[in-house]
């Protein structure tokens, strides 16, 4: 697994946004403003290694298919 949490520059997301016609903006125009205007994330910044273990530890609190009966 090679640096599969490395974040966009800058210049990564505009280049991105140039190519597909689009600004930040008009991925969340779809929400009403009064609810963008209530909602405010602040994520505490975690290196790589970091983000690994705590999404790890979410994954395990799933239930594997194997486990449940299943008609699929």
């Amino acid at each position: 697994m090679t640096h599969p949490y490395l974040p966009l520059t800058d210049e990564e997301r505009k280049q991105m946004q140039k190519v597909i016609g689009a600004e930040l903006e008009d991925f969340f125009r779809v929400i009403p403003q009064a609810i963008r205007d209530k909602v405010h994330f602040e994520f505490p910044a975690h290196n790589e290694v970091e983000v690994t273990k705590i999404f790890s530890k979410w994954a395990e609190m799933n239930t594997p298919v194997s486990k449940l009966i299943s008609f699929l």
